[in-house]
């Protein structure tokens, strides 16, 4: 039963009329197949019409409450929208304002430089990068940052057929403070024939026992080139 077929019903029931006996008045409410008959005194169907049309009287006043509230709402949701459309545009000026800003910020710091402080800086560049090939030396790097593990009897087993593997094992045996020269130019070469793809002289140079083999068969290849 909604609001409507409540306001119906009271509304039938306004159409009444009474009947009075000695101390027993009849209430009539409402008509056809609609219609009530009550019994009661008068006191009782007095209070009865009162809490009727009390309650006729709630449901307006509801339905007034209801739609000044609907009202308010979208009043309060329109400005809600409006603020978020004023936000919006503020931040997207300030992004364009900051934007603009760095960007002549960094046309004057550019025109600023003298060029004897460019010339410096290329130099100061071209030597970093000589002291970084110089301390790249594979005899520099370190070797916990080349081998940091200790290949068990498993990772020396895969080593036999997997090239990375070998290649690791080979690592830590060449960066170990007291490697032989030998082991160190296996390294080489088996990194260098891993880099080409050549794997017959990658496990070649593995098997390699000299390192005066391996600088030649090296050198014989760059020739080739």
């Amino acid at each position: 039963m909604d609001a409507n077929d409540i306001e119906r019903r009271l509304d039938a029931l306004a159409a009444r009329h009474w009947s009075s006996a000695e101390e027993v008045n009849r209430l009539t409410l409402g008509s056809g197949d609609a219609e009530v008959t009550l019994y009661g005194s008068p006191a009782a169907m007095a209070a009865l019409v009162d809490t009727l049309t009390a309650a006729g009287d709630a449901l307006h006043d509801a339905r007034v409450d209801a739609a000044t509230l609907r009202t308010r709402v979208e009043q309060l949701e329109r400005a809600r929208d409006v603020a978020e459309e004023r936000a919006h545009a503020a931040r997207a000026a300030s992004h364009a304002g900051t934007g603009h800003a760095s960007a002549a910020d960094t046309t004057r710091s550019r025109a600023a430089t003298p060029p004897t402080r460019a010339a410096t800086a290329d130099a100061s560049y071209a030597g970093d990068r000589g002291d970084a090939a110089s301390h790249g030396a594979l005899e520099n790097v370190p070797a916990s940052l080349i081998a940091p593990f200790h290949p068990d009897a498993r990772t020396l087993s895969a080593a036999k057929e997997n090239p990375l593997v070998a290649l690791a094992v080979q690592a830590t045996k060449a960066m170990q403070p007291d490697a032989s020269e030998l082991e160190r130019a296996r390294l080489l070469a088996m990194a260098y024939a891993a880099s080409t793809g050549d794997l017959e002289r990658f496990w070649t140079a593995r098997a390699q026992r000299s390192a005066k083999k391996m600088q030649a068969g090296a050198g014989e290849r760059s020739k080739k080139k």
